[in-house]
């Protein structure tokens, strides 16, 4: 297997745990069905959950796939993902838009990921918040559409910010050069590493609060979120990231840059980062649920059967590439 590995180009450790990420999913998928063939339930809920499952495995070979193909596959593939849940993203916020300036986001979104894909730094950090916001607003002042003018720059202005410019840090992880190389997958060990431990905190939080939640958070915003399905997320996510810190990443040994100082402290970045994953993720995902709660939806669209639309599966990851990227970025060398 380490051969096949070689021979793919891919880093052991990467190819490793994408093999162990589909034995767990086939392992769950089991438990799955096992569970709806003896429990009885209703046939509706049966459906909404055998959906899930099959996205899931989608999803997961979908990704596996993009890996394999290295850095560049992983960008285009948020060209997409980012393209889609712009698409989604309008469907929601749509009335709230004069007409004419949301071609100029969609054009805005290939320049951007062409920039990630660069990893120029001084490019990724300018080109939206500055650029793209400046012909935003020139388009509108030309085209004389004062009508709903806030309204407009700030709804797309928003998207794009949220779904490409934050987004769009989970690719440029990929980009960056680690040091020190040792005990390290590469960049698409730190890119593994950040999206499986943002979907297992999604998890993990759902299935603590669903078990044993009693003291909701935010009762307004998302009435399901409890302290409990949190707290013990958190806590789930910090052991998994040091499970996996040295085996992905350098975060096991790396030193935290604190001004002038270096602090070498074993395992204590692998653990900073499980804990700024959860936060971030909890973060991301009642952020897309306020969106949805002001428009009156429950799920962003359909395109995912039994989760949902792109945004219900990537508004957790809108938080916590941002948090790990500059984490690593700043602190870490």
């Amino acid at each position: 297997m380490t051969a096949l590995a070689q021979r793919l180009n891919l880093h052991p450790h990467v190819f490793w745990t994408l093999c162990l990420i589909l034995l767990a999913l086939a392992v769950g998928s089991a438990l799955r069905l096992a569970g709806a063939l003896w429990t009885p339930r209703e046939d509706a809920k049966i459906k909404g959950q055998l959906a899930s499952l099959r996205t899931w495995w989608v999803l997961t070979i979908l990704m596996s796939a993009v890996v394999l193909g290295g850095r560049y596959c992983v960008v285009g593939l948020f060209v997409v993902v980012s393209l889609q849940a712009l698409r989604e993203f309008h469907g929601l916020v749509s009335t709230r838009i004069a007409a004419g300036l949301w071609p100029w986001a969609i054009v805005a979104v290939p320049i951007h990921y062409a920039i990630v894909a660069s990893g120029a730094l001084g490019p990724f950090w300018t080109f939206i918040p500055v650029w793209v916001l400046g012909v935003l607003l020139v388009r509108l002042v030309v085209g004389a559409q004062t009508r709903q003018f806030l309204e407009t720059t700030g709804t797309v202005f928003l998207g794009l910010m949220l779904l490409v410019f934050l987004l769009s840090h989970a690719a440029l992880v990929t980009t960056l050069p680690l040091v020190p190389e040792t005990r390290a997958a590469g960049p698409l060990g730190l890119f593994v590493y950040l999206v499986l431990l943002t979907e297992c905190n999604d998890i993990a939080q759902a299935l603590w609060g669903r078990r044993w939640g009693r003291h909701p958070i935010m009762t307004t915003v998302s009435p399901h979120k409890t302290w409990e399905g949190f707290l013990l997320g958190a806590a789930t996510t910090v052991c998994l990231s040091l499970l996996l810190g040295s085996y992905l990443t350098p975060l096991a040994d790396a030193p935290l840059h604190v001004g002038q100082r270096q602090l070498q402290v074993p395992y204590l970045p692998a653990a900073i980062s499980g804990v700024l994953i959860a936060i971030g993720g909890f973060f991301g995902d009642v952020t897309i649920s306020a969106i949805k709660r002001e428009v009156g939806v429950k799920d962003s669209g359909s395109l995912l059967p039994g989760q949902g639309g792109i945004l219900d599966r990537i508004d957790s990851l809108t938080y916590t590439g941002p948090l790990f990227f500059y984490f690593v970025y700043i602190f870490c060398g």
